[in-house]
């Protein structure tokens, strides 16, 4: 498989805002995208691009920018 330039851009876009607490300006799902998130005791869903980003935008909010996220390749990439 070849890997282009934009086989990573939405990865690499949540990445940069949600390490510098920026989630508000990222455009990286779809209109009809959704959201779950399962924790211990809970189980959380969101639909819609809009309602992901404002729930992400209150988790992310309160972080510090990080020194990056660890990324691992794949044989698919």
């Amino acid at each position: 498989m070849s890997e282009t330039i934009t086989d990573h851009l939405a990865v690499d876009q949540f990445l940069a805002v949600s390490e510098s607490a920026t989630i508000s300006g990222c455009e990286v799902w779809s209109a009809d995208a959704t959201l779950e998130a399962t924790g211990s005791t809970w189980r959380f869903r969101v639909s819609g691009a809009d309602a992901i980003r404002s729930d992400y935008a209150k988790w992310f909010s309160g972080m510090a920018p990080s020194s990056g996220c660890p990324r691992l390749g794949t044989d698919e990439g």
